[in-house]
């Protein structure tokens, strides 16, 4: 979100919103978030694309949002896990 790449993309979303969930933003400009991120997300990665397929088939983005709801409600938990290093800055 401070990366000056993604102004553009960032003020596509209310600004209330932003740091309350995963988002993202298609190439058309439509807005994803929660649930429908992670299987879009899903989706578009190589190890991960039949799973996100799937889930998107079946109807089951109501339960990746759901995880994805229980997951950020315990940020601290799971945060312990993760280490603090900046991502890879990679564009495909």
């Amino acid at each position: 979100m401070k990366d000056e790449r993604a102004a553009p993309h960032v003020a596509l979303v209310d600004e209330d919103r932003r740091f309350k969930s995963f988002h993202v933003i298609t190439p058309d400009g439509h807005g994803l978030s929660s649930g429908h991120a992670a299987v879009a997300t899903l989706s578009h990665l190589r190890r991960t694309s039949a799973l996100g397929r799937t889930l998107a088939a079946l109807r089951l983005v109501w339960l990746v949002g759901a995880i994805y709801w229980l997951v950020a409600r315990s940020k601290g938990f799971f945060g312990r896990f993760v280490t603090d290093a900046p991502g890879p800055d990679r564009y495909p």
